[in-house]
C-alpha cells in the first residue's frame, strides 16, 4: 500500500500518543515521589542511613517505592516501543509503502527488549533521572543539611541495587563535556547519558559542520548523539540545584563574618 497523507498524518499521531505514554508515566513518578516525601514527613521515625538505604524505606514508603520502580519499568517499556514505532514509520517514509511496517515495528520492539534484559535491573534504575530524584527527596525530608551518602560494600563484597543507584546520584551532577554542573540538563534517550543543553548543543553542531557523526561523549558508549531527540532532565536540573545549595550553605557557615558583611 502506498505512503498517501492520510496514512502519514495517522502515522504521526500514533507516534504522539505513543510518547505522550512515556510522558504521563513520568509525571507519575513525580506525583509518587509528592505522595512519598508527605508519607515520610509524617513518619514518627528517624531513619538514618548506615549499611543500607532500605532502612529509609519503612511503611508507606516503601510500598511508594516498589511502586515508583513498577512505573520505571512501564515508562522504559513505553520509550522503546516509541523509539520502535518511529523507526518502522522513518522506513516506510523512505520506501514510500506501508508494507512490513508492523514486522519492523514488532522486531524493533524484540530487539529492544533483548538489550534491555542485558542490562542489571540495579543499572535501569541508577539510569533514570526520575527515580534518582524520587530517591533524593526522600532523603532529604528527614536530613535535609546532609548529602545522601553512599554506603558501604556488603561484607562479601557485592553492592546492593540501592547503594549503586545513591552513589550514581552523587557522581552524575557535571556535565561530560564541561566538567562543570549541569546547566538545562538534556538525556539521550539511546543511552540515557546526560549532558548541559548548550555543550551538547556545540559539540553536536561543531562535529554536523564536519559532516561527522556525534558520538556521546561518554567513555565507551557508542551511541549516537542528535539534537532533535534529547530530552529535557527536570528532575537532574532539581537534584544540581539542591547539590549548589548545599554548598552555598557550606561556604556560608564557614565564613560566617564574612556573609554578615556581604549582606550589609
Amino acid at each position: 500500500m502506498p505512503l498517501d497523507y492520510r496514512i502519514t498524518q495517522r502515522l504521526s499521531i500514533l507516534s504522539k500518543e505513543l510518547r505522550d505514554s512515556a510522558a504521563a508515566l513520568r509525571e507519575a513518578i513525580t506525583q509518587l515521589g509528592d505522595a512519598a516525601v508527605e508519607a515520610e514527613t509524617l513518619g514518627e521515625t528517624d531513619l538514618t542511613l548506615y549499611s543500607t538505604i532500605d532502612l529509609m524505606l519503612l511503611g508507606q514508603v516503601k510500598e511508594l517505592d516498589d511502586l515508583a520502580r513498577r512505573l520505571i519499568r512501564n515508562q522504559i517499556q513505553a520509550h522503546q516501543h516509541h523509539e520502535a514505532f518511529d523507526a518502522a514509520k522513518d522506513s516506510a517514509s523512505i520506501s514510500h509503502t506501508v508494507e512490513g511496517i508492523s514486522e519492523k515495528y514488532q522486531h524493533g520492539c524484540k530487539a529492544r527488549a533483548r538489550a534491555l534484559r542485558a542490562v542489571p535491573q540495579a543499572q535501569r534504575y541508577m539510569d533514570d533521572p526520575n527515580y534518582l530524584d524520587f530517591r533524593q527527596r526522600i532523603w532529604e525530608v528527614k536530613h535535609p543539611d546532609e548529602e545522601m551518602p553512599i554506603p558501604g560494600q556488603e561484607a562479601n563484597g557485592a553492592r546492593e541495587d540501592d547503594e549503586v543507584i545513591i552513589e550514581t546520584a552523587r557522581t552524575s551532577l557535571h556535565c561530560p563535556l564541561t566538567a562543570q554542573y549541569f546547566e538545562n540538563p538534556v538525556m539521550n534517550p539511546s543511552c540515557r547519558h546526560n549532558y548541559s543543553k548548550t555543550a551538547v548543543e556545540s559539540y553536536v553542531n561543531g562535529l554536523i559542520r564536519q559532516r561527522r557523526s556525534a558520538p556521546c561523549p561518554i567513555p565507551g558508549c557508542q551511541a549516537l548523539l542528535s539534537i532533535n531527540v534529547l530530552q529535557p532532565n527536570p528532575p537532574l536540573g532539581r537534584m544540581v540545584m539542591r547539590a549548589k545549595q548545599r554548598e552555598e550553605e557550606e561556604a556560608a557557615s564557614q565564613y560566617p563574618s564574612q556573609a554578615i558583611r556581604e549582606v550589609d
